[in-house]
């Protein structure tokens, strides 16, 4: 028989990618969406769609059909910068209270959470399943809540015996990125790179990170939870990578972090002047892309058959995919942009 999910975060990255496999896997799916929403690639999908909100639990009673199989939280806001602060907690705290609460409510057999490995916050060590979070001490509002809506599900689990499974994904990209990795492919190709941050993590394919939530969904036993790694390399090596393939010179170092820090304070200082506008710099994010996340996968390997992509694979398909929608074109290579502008 069919199985049938519910998608919340049905438009965005993981979301999309997400859905293309449960079709791919023969599930029928119900797509949460906004009515502001833009619905571009999921009208492309074989999928029904209900309009609702994570933030309104009246919306959720009304869409989520009683019949469901599995519910697949994977909505958030991951802003980070302070003025958003406010919308990020009512959608991923109180968003999770209300998926939680609408599991319990209709009896769906098992919700899937997806949360993030920033929940642990931030750690010299290797990180794994059993490592304890700091998350709650973060500067970043988005650390502390995908914290705490893992402890609402936790605590869904423990009190009222649901059936749910959390992963934890790190660094991730693919197609359907709209707003994350693609940013850094632009400016790489438009020679507007700023700066290259001294962060270093796992890089995982969304497509594996995707199917890890399905294979989660049949087989991870109850309250079970996984960190999705991938290879670790620094950003620096990820944006040289980028460089290459885009036929751009390539940096040979990341920036000193005071010139990073010098830019937070221009940015906020300009912000002042437009406060509707995010910064491309924020303190918030300045904190992530200078953090050095490590991460123990092993457990979702061997349960859900975790596979590690190289890089360079995994950016070939973002280029690729950026490219066949337009988003990106071929351009000459920086010598040729620069030997046309001499002449």
């Amino acid at each position: 028989m069919k199985k049938s999910a519910f998608v919340t975060g049905s438009t965005g990255f993981l979301g999309l990618n997400l859905i293309d496999q449960l079709l791919k896997c023969g599930w029928k799916v119900y797509a949460l969406h906004r009515s502001t929403s833009d619905l571009t690639y999921l009208n492309r999908k074989d999928v029904i769609g209900v309009i609702g909100d994570v933030t309104d639990f009246d919306s959720l009673e009304a869409g989520v059909p009683e019949d469901i199989d599995i519910v697949f939280h994977a909505a958030a806001n991951t802003d980070y910068w302070k003025r958003k602060n406010n919308i990020q907690t009512k959608v991923n705290v109180n968003g999770t209270k209300n998926i939680v609460d609408i599991v319990l409510k209709k009896g769906i057999s098992r919700l899937v959470y997806t949360s993030s490995i920033t929940a642990y916050g931030e750690h010299r060590s290797v990180i794994d399943e059993e490592t304890p979070s700091n998350a709650l001490e973060s500067v970043a509002n988005y650390f502390v809540t995908k914290k705490q809506s893992e402890d609402i599900v936790q605590e869904a689990i423990d009190k009222f015996d649901l059936d749910a499974v959390i992963l934890c994904p790190s660094h991730i990209l693919g197609p359907y990125d709209f707003r994350n990795w693609v940013k850094i492919i632009h400016l790489v190709n438009e020679n507007k790179l700023p700066g290259i941050p001294s962060g270093k993590g796992p890089f995982s394919h969304v497509s594996e990170v995707a199917q890890a939530h399905i294979i989660a969904a049949d087989k991870a036993p109850k309250g079970s939870r996984y960190v999705l790694g991938g290879r670790y390399h620094s950003f620096l090596e990820v944006i040289n990578s980028i460089q290459e393939k885009l036929k751009r010179n390539k940096s040979k170092a990341a920036t000193l972090q005071w010139i990073l820090h010098l830019g937070v304070h221009l940015h906020g200082f300009l912000g002042l002047m437009n406060r509707s506008k995010e910064p491309e710099l924020t303190r918030e994010k300045l904190m992530l892309v200078s953090s050095d996340f490590q991460v123990d996968d092993s457990k979702a390997q061997q349960e859900l058959g975790f596979r590690h992509i190289p890089i360079d694979e995994i950016l070939d398909d973002c280029i690729s995919w950026l490219k066949s929608e337009g988003m990106i074109s071929p351009v000459d290579s920086l010598d040729d942009i620069q030997s046309k502008t001499i002449g």
